[in-house]
């Protein structure tokens, strides 16, 4: 049976191609869309319309669009050839729908970005490379828009520049309307109400008849998650259906929602504020004083109540006076879920400047970019990006120039490019397409195997999926010029020029300050006078090639105001005086050891034992392809890539091992799997004779060969690499001097007391972090994940911030906690990708004076009150999982607490005292929030899987014994480094069983944390996760909020909650109260 029905779809298949083919060929496709068009323009003239013109919020939705238009679509696949696509807007629902097989929807909301005219030349002429982009650049569409986890890219032709301009138009006003709406611009307003009301009419309305049957209410209740019974939805439909029709027009639906979206819990709050009386305006700013913790004046607080007080005449008392103004339960419902009670400090809604007596919509809304831009570069955390041509995992991930529009478009201001000979450069990439079957065998097996580290991942985490081909399509390429790729992998190439284009177009569209290209080139001499020579010509006066005047790059670093509008280089200078280098070689030989032997324990630790006996052999297998040591790891290979090697260091060089000097196949060039040993251009060149024995015993084909061309020089004014020499008082580095530490080696600079001598090696690191500290005051240091991370996971840039460092790279295509960590302290200072660092990393007494920088412990407590319109899961295709049961969500909150510097040990290093709270009374009032605390047992039915956190339990990332803080000393004063390993503190909720749609939960969940130094709170990150518990399988992802403690608001905060890849959730959102309490 299984075999005719695939029969039947094939035959069914072949069919409707065939006819597909048939009708291209004479030209039917054609008439039969040119009928539809003229039979939908004779309607249009008869005064017929199916579709009436859409309006809100002054923004009008042209009827051809609703109705329907016309347009080619270009697809990204090769050898596939544009068709005519019939796509129509619906602005109820916030969608553009098309004919499709597969997909065929985008929300709105969930476009990234619009590209038309020039901005969108490099589609174009990537796509159509035989057209010229000048003469269709102004009917040219692309839509970046992303789907669950993924990024995906729509292009169009319109028919005319007239039908272009309405739907750019259109999209640009409805994507602004829905973001603003997000952001609580019109939150809990009438035209927040009146959009979320055409949304779901139209979208429950499935016979586009104006009216919605019991069955079609009883479906939209189910998508909403709401969890009442069939009677109870049953009785509220009876009550709205005026007359007894059996159906809903639009103003009854209208009233049958309202009474599910009542919000009882701040009915409860009301009635507890204004205790019996008026809400009067000295209720509300004792209100916003003790339980916001606002700070803003009296004459500000007035203009914010008088723009909330209802209209309509003064109520009378019973003298006949009128009675004082005051705000009514839907005053207040309005302000809880308006822009000024935001969670998010630097997005609140500044006060209204006139008298006006209802909301307005602001122009904008934050302060934008409001800290001081005129420090030292040293003076800033720079957001970063690691290997950012990647848009896959590191082994045979695609590489493409969308990795830099993605991350520059994102606030990125430091991308990095790895830089080899192109096709004519040397060996160039024609070694890696004349490798055929057994590379695509491998490339298999290593699919499986990142496959299998990808699923042992924390389920926090969301990886790009695996493209891309081992070789490299030479057209993609330009002959004679570099290219980028990842070194020594099976990943694909992209042409550095197209990469500098994209890099010149999108630099500053996001932000106005520089932007930093961290190169490793590994290219011959000649291609790196081309790489200069695309630079000058692509960046022209933006790139910096001097010092600008009163900036001197041996002694101070410009300022990002300074820098506005320039893009930088950073590469390593291999220049360095002979006695540097030596010294910077031992402590690589030094720094390879301990990586090495770290990252062989996390391996053993981490790794199945069918994955290591898997890693061991496939290692022997590249080993045996690329001339690669079994033993090398990713990370090494990093390392040695940067070794320098010279005439003056023959010595040093014969003692290292065969491993440490790649074999190059052609004098002078470095291919993307064997970069090549270099030295200074114009030194003579040692090349020993062929098979010559190193001093180790091994065979060394070729040590010394042409490294650097003079004209890369003047690119490295403010950004010189260096090879890391140690932090000693004596290693002396300029200020324009730039080190790159891998995580490893930068996470041993931080104490870590869970080693054998707590005391010992408390002592040992702290000395180091404090130095690091120092030097970061004055100089930039990078810090890049660890060549393990083969699956492009990242680790949490908090931890290298809190010990200055600036440049922590991530890598953008995965989304996991680091990921998310980075992209809530980047939003901070206007999204400038810039923020300037704390008080206490700036201050050159800091960490070593503990009398002016002590330790402080708080307690994070944080009620969790109700969500409100959970999302459903949806399919590969966009569209809502509906079959599924109504979802049972939990909150999970953590804490993350990075490691604190200049750890002193003590005898008085206890455990962390973790007494966590929950309770299910009442909210608390508005002027005394505390609440008694209580430990209720798990709620029944609640899963109690070993391993998996229950509600009102609070756990660390260790175990309580090794989750330290350093306690006061016997004189009384506290010690620093309170963090002694990276802490994540965890507790969650009880589940709320069977209601999405407004789950109450009225729980108290208290987290304790640790803070030394001022303004150091901005690097403590809060995540609060909304989950629908399995108790099956492993909870599902509904929703989340991640910001940094100092930028979190106090008192009750209603949060957006944001998918997987950080588009916000229409409608969705989690209600909470917060405070901090000292300890």
């Amino acid at each position: 049976m299984d075999r005719l029905k695939e029969s039947k779809y094939a035959i069914s298949s072949k069919a409707k191609e065939t006819r597909r083919m048939i009708m291209a060929m004479t030209g039917a496709q054609q008439k039969l869309e040119r009928r539809k068009r003229e039979k939908a323009d004779k309607k249009k003239g008869d005064g017929e319309s199916d579709e009436e013109e859409w309006e809100l919020d002054g923004i009008k939705v042209p009827r051809d669009l609703i109705k329907g238009t016309i347009l080619t679509k270009i697809s990204e696949k090769k050898g596939k050839s544009p068709k005519d696509k019939f796509f129509r807007l619906d602005a109820d629902q916030g969608k553009v729908i098309w004919e499709s097989k597969r997909r065929g929807v985008i929300h709105i909301e969930n476009i990234k970005e619009l590209r038309a005219g020039p901005s969108a030349h490099s589609e174009i002429s990537t796509l159509l490379p035989e057209q010229d982009p000048q003469k269709i650049e102004d009917r040219w569409l692309t839509v970046i828009y992303t789907i669950e986890d993924e990024y995906k890219t729509l292009h169009v032709i319109t028919p005319t520049t007239q039908l272009f301009e309405e739907w750019y138009t259109t999209l640009v006003l409805l994507r602004q309307l829905r973001l603003d709406f997000m952001a609580g611009v019109f939150h809990a307003s009438s035209q927040e109400s009146e959009l979320w009301e055409r949304h779901h009419f139209s979208g429950a309305d499935k016979s586009k008849d104006n009216k919605l049957s019991y069955s079609e209410i009883k479906n939209l209740c189910r998508r909403l998650n709401f969890g009442g019974t069939d009677d109870e939805v049953k009785r509220r439909f009876t009550q709205a259906d005026v007359g007894g029709k059996g159906y809903l027009t639009y103003e009854e639906f209208r009233d049958f929602v309202r009474s599910l979206r009542e919000r009882t819990e701040i009915t409860t709050i009301y009635e507890d504020i204004k205790k019996g009386g008026p809400l009067t305006f000295e209720v509300f700013e004792a209100f916003m004083k003790d339980c916001q913790k606002s700070t803003l004046s009296k004459d500000d607080l007035e203009k914010i109540y008088q723009s909330f007080l209802p209209s309509g005449p003064q109520k009378n008392t019973g003298s006949g006076a009128p009675a004082p103004r005051a705000w009514s339960l839907g005053s207040f419902s309005l302000f809880l879920q308006s822009s000024y009670s935001g969670a998010f400090s630097e997005a609140l809604e500044s006060p209204p400047s006139s008298d006006d007596v209802t909301p307005v919509k602001p122009t904008t809304l934050g302060k934008g970019i409001w800290q001081d831009m005129t420090q030292p570069l040293s003076s800033y955390f720079i957001c970063s990006s690691h290997n950012t041509y990647l848009i896959g995992n590191q082994l045979v991930g695609d590489s493409s120039v969308e990795g830099y529009i993605r991350a520059l478009l994102g606030g990125c201001r430091s991308v990095e490019m790895d830089i080899y000979d192109g096709p004519t450069g040397g060996v160039g990439v024609t070694a890696v397409n004349a490798i055929t079957t057994e590379v695509d065998d491998l490339k298999e097996d290593l699919q499986q195997a990142v496959s299998m580290v990808q699923g042992a991942v924390d389920d926090e985490k969301n990886v790009a999926g695996i493209k891309g081909t081992a070789g490299v399509d030479a057209k993609d390429l330009i002959p004679g010029e570099p290219i980028i790729t990842h070194g020594g992998t099976l990943t694909s190439s992209i042409s550095l020029r197209k990469v500098c284009e994209a890099i010149e177009r999108y630099a500053f569209v996001t932000s106005p300050y520089p932007v930093i290209i961290s190169g490793e080139v590994h290219c011959c001499i000649e291609q790196q006078k081309v790489l200069v020579n695309i630079m000058r010509e692509v960046f022209g006066d933006k790139l910096v090639v001097a010092p600008i005047e009163g900036y001197d790059a041996d002694v101070l670093l410009p300022s990002p105001e300074a820098l506005k509008g320039r893009i930088l280089l950073k590469a390593k200078h291999k220049t360095l005086d002979a006695s540097s280098r030596v010294t910077a070689q031992a402590v690589d030989e030094a720094e390879e050891e301990e990586e090495e032997e770290n990252e062989q324990k996390e391996k053993a630790e981490k790794s199945r034992d069918d994955s290591k006996r898997w890693s061991s052999g496939m290692m022997t297998k590249m080993g045996k392809m690329f001339g690669l040591s079994k033993s090398r790891s990713p990370s090494r290979e990093r390392t040695e890539k940067e070794a320098v090697t010279t005439p003056e260091l023959g010595a040093a060089a014969s003692k290292a091992s065969p491993e440490s000097v790649p074999a190059a196949t052609t004098p002078g060039a470095g291919t993307p799997l064997n970069p090549p040993a270099l030295v200074v251009e114009g030194a003579p060149i040692t090349d020993p004779a062929p098979n010559q024995p190193s001093a180790g015993g091994g065979e060394v084909e070729s040590v010394a060969k042409p490294a650097m061309a003079s004209e890369l020089v003047p690119l490295l004014v403010y950004s010189s690499g260096v090879t890391f020499r140690g932090l000693s008082p004596t290693k002396a580095y300029s200020a324009a001097q730039v080190f790159s530490l891998s995580e490893n080696k930068a996470k041993s600079l931080i104490h870590n007391p869970r080693q054998a001598n707590v005391k010992d090696s408390l002592k040992s690191s702290a000395t180091d972090s404090a130095l690091l500290i120092q030097h970061t005051q004055g100089h930039v240091v990078r810090v890049y994940p660890k060549g393990t991370r083969v699956d492009s996971s990242n680790y949490e840039p908090n931890v290298f911030w809190a010990m200055g460092c600036q440049l922590t790279t991530l890598n953008w295509q995965t989304v996991d906690r680091g990921w998310h960590i980075n992209q809530a302290m980047y939003l901070r200072n206007g999204g400038a990708g810039y923020v300037l660092k704390p008080p206490a990393l700036l201050d050159p007494s800091y960490p070593t004076d503990l009398k002016k920088h002590r330790l402080a412990k708080h307690i994070l407590r944080v009620r969790i009150i109700s969500a409100q319109q959970l999302p459903r899961p949806k399919d590969q295709q966009g569209h809502e999982i509906v079959d599924k049961d109504t979802v049972d969500p939990y909150v999970k909150v953590t804490v993350h607490i990075p490691i604190w510097a200049g750890g002193q040990s003590s005898d008085s290093v206890a455990p962390v005292p973790v007494q966590p709270v929950v309770s299910s009374t009442s909210v608390p009032e508005a002027s005394n929030p505390q609440i008694a605390s209580v430990m209720p047992p798990a709620p029944t039915g609640e899963s109690k899987e070993k391993g998996k956190l229950q509600p009102g339990e609070v756990k660390t990332s260790s175990s309580p014994q090794e989750a330290l803080l350093v306690a006061s000393g016997p004189a009384g004063d506290e010690q620093a480094g309170a963090a002694v390993g990276e802490r994540v503190v965890k507790v969650r909720t009880r589940t709320i069983r069977n209601n999405g749609f407004n789950p109450i939960w009225n729980e108290q969940l208290e987290l304790p944390f640790d803070v030394f130094g001022e303004g150091m709170k901005d690097l403590i990150f809060v995540r609060f996760m909304v989950k629908d518990n399995n108790d099956m399988d492993k909870d599902d992802f509904v929703g989340a909020y991640s910001a940094s403690l100092g930028s979190l608001e106090m008192g009750y905060r209603h949060l957006p909650l944001y998918d997987e890849q950080v588009g916000q959730i229409l409608f969705a959102g989690l209600f909470v109260h917060l405070s901090i309490e000292d300890l």
